[in-house]
Order: structure tokens, then C-alpha cells, then sequence
């Protein structure tokens, strides 16, 4: 008997395969009804593609709440979202096609002065929503190609554990950001 191997998905090596034991594989299709690519692989790799999918029972997963960003004014263009990890992780690095580079940025105020200082990381505590919201941590696009509202943007996010991960990011007015997020 033979192993079908299924793709389900093309985001992360975790999340793209399942595996169904039976003989040749039978149409398969999605949830949306679209055919999916199958593969069938011989039995002796059933141990081989068991020790992969367990491996990724304990990988870690990041979810993006809200992200927006508010239609940019200057030379530069300010990202918010809520992260949370199922795991202790942390946002290691950013990129978007749109922008030379991307920053992690934190805004601090001391004795009334605001400054912005750019991070290494930002910690994503397991089960701790973090908030990336004017005022405190943030993205920050440098040089970004003009944006306008009803705009959306490609934004990767890195993580020192979990797979990156490409975020859709909408472009708004500044009265429309969600409640914790002002303008830059």
C-alpha cells in the first residue's frame, strides 16, 4: 500500500502536507471545491514524513490582528497590528515590497521629549496579545512607494521561531484606524 501525500496549503512546511494511507489516490478537492495536487510516495517514507509532521505539532504560530496603516503624510509610513504567539516567540525582522526597508521601531517619551529608537526584536510573550500602536511599538516603512487610502500593501513578517508570514495591510484614514491605533 502506498502513502498519498496531500497539499492542502503552500504557506509553511507545517501546514502543506497531510497524509492519507490508501491505495491510488481519488480526486481530491478543497473546501472551495478546487482540485488539489497529490503525490504518492512510497510506504518506507511513511516514517520520514511522520517524524515532519510531528515535528510541527510544536511549531509556533503567530496570529495578525488589525493591521493598518494610516495614509502616510511624509517620507515614511507607520505600520500597527496585534500580534500574539501560541509560544514564546519574537518579531525578529520586517520587508515589503513597496518600501526600501522595513524597520521594528519603539516611540518612548522622556521628561516630555518623544523619541523613536529602532529594535533588534520585539518580544511576542506566549498568549500575550502585543500591541503595535502609535505612541509605543510599531513598524516603520522607510521610503515607501506613495500610498494613498484604499491602498493595501504586502508587509513579511519574521519571527525568531515561527515561519514568516506575508500580512495584508490596508491603507487608511487616521479617523479610521481601530480604537488603539492613532495617527504617527
Amino acid at each position: 500500500m502506498d502513502i498519498t501525500v496531500t497539499e492542502l496549503q503552500t504557506t509553511t512546511y507545517c501546514n502543506s502536507i497531510a497524509i492519507r494511507v490508501g491505495p491510488s489516490p481519488s480526486t481530491v478537492q478543497s473546501k472551495s471545491g478546487a482540485p488539489m495536487r497529490t503525490i504518492t510516495v512510497p510506504r518506507s517514507a511513511l516514517a520520514v514524513l511522520t517524524a515532519l509532521l510531528l515535528g510541527c505539532a510544536d511549531q509556533p504560530t503567530v496570529t495578525v490582528d488589525e493591521p493598518t496603516t494610516p495614509e502616510p503624510t511624509g517620507p515614511h509610513a507607520a505600520v500597527y497590528a496585534t500580534l500574539t504567539a501560541d509560544q514564546n516567540d519574537a518579531l525578529i525582522g520586517a520587508s515589503s515590497p513597496v518600501a526600501d526597508s522595513v524597520e521594528l521601531h519603539e516611540t518612548t517619551v522622556e521628561n516630555g521629549v518623544a523619541s523613536m529608537a529602532e529594535l533588534d526584536e520585539i518580544p511576542l510573550p506566549e498568549g500575550e496579545s502585543v500591541i503595535l500602536q502609535p505612541g509605543g511599538l510599531h513598524l516603520m516603512l522607510l521610503e515607501p512607494e506613495p500610498l494613498q487610502q484604499g491602498d493595501r500593501l504586502a508587509i513579511t513578517l519574521e519571527f525568531a521561531e515561527a515561519d514568516a508570514m506575508e500580512v495584508e495591510v490596508p491603507v487608511v484614514a487616521t479617523a479610521d484606524m481601530p480604537d488603539h491605533h492613532d495617527d504617527h
